[in-house]
């Protein structure tokens, strides 16, 4: 009988047929017809239907539409193997399929789910949990504003942060600062320098003005508000 393999290579999962195998290693073909060698140690899964490219295209499938708060919910608070986890959520007659399906979901949400060797996880404390998905919605928002800003400027307008600031944009960047980044990121798509496209918008009056406020910014680092 046709028996088929899972496996994980440099991080991402594979599956092919098995052609021979020792009790080290397995000499494996892959779905796209390229021969490897394979660690035993490497194998997840055994299996012998559906075919190896049937199992990852209809496992993708249904690893996409597993809601990870609910799994999170479903599996141990130690650590598991995934197949574990596959019985408990899909039932104790859990198939190649479905086991796949739970390995590909866990391995893709680390923020849920610690890694701890190939196939076994354990679930994020619920607190760890809960900053790391806050930050995660922080950094979201974040990107959104970026973009947002990017679009701005590429609309002929001037985001309302970007004229606080001004000159001070470009004579003091804050290059982890999302004006900054916007701001880059528009210039780059509309091929121009990041003062011409300021210039352009509004956010620095003239170039008259960048060259005199640039350099009483760099002449007196705390201002010019002195007789």
């Amino acid at each position: 009988m046709t028996q088929h393999v899972l496996f994980e290579e440099d991080g991402a999962f594979k599956a092919g047929t098995v052609l021979s195998a020792t009790d080290a290693a397995l000499q494996v073909e892959l779905v796209s017809g390229k021969r490897t060698k394979v660690k035993t140690n490497h194998v997840l899964l055994r299996f012998n239907a559906p075919a190896a490219g049937e199992l990852m295209a209809r496992a993708t499938q249904i690893a996409a539409d597993i809601d990870l708060d609910f799994l999170w919910e479903c599996a141990p608070q130690n650590e598991f193997g995934f197949e574990e986890l596959a019985r408990e959520y899909h039932g104790a007659a859990a198939d190649a399929v479905q086991s796949a399906s739970i390995l590909m979901r866990l391995h893709s949400a680390p923020v849920y789910f610690h890694r701890k060797g190939r196939g076994r996880y354990r679930p994020a404390p619920p607190d760890i949990l809960k900053a790391a998905l806050a930050a995660l919605e922080r950094k979201r928002l974040q990107e959104e504003r970026r973009a947002q800003m990017v679009q701005a400027l590429k609309n002929g307008e001037l985001p309302p942060a970007m004229a606080e600031q001004g000159v001070a944009l470009l004579a003091r960047p804050d290059k982890n600062s999302i004006e900054w980044k916007a701001l880059e990121q528009a210039a780059h798509e509309l091929q121009l320098s990041p003062l011409r496209l300021l210039l352009a918008r509004g956010g620095i009056a003239s170039a008259f003005r960048w060259h005199l406020e640039s350099f009483l910014l760099s002449a007196f680092a705390r201002g010019n508000k002195f007789e």
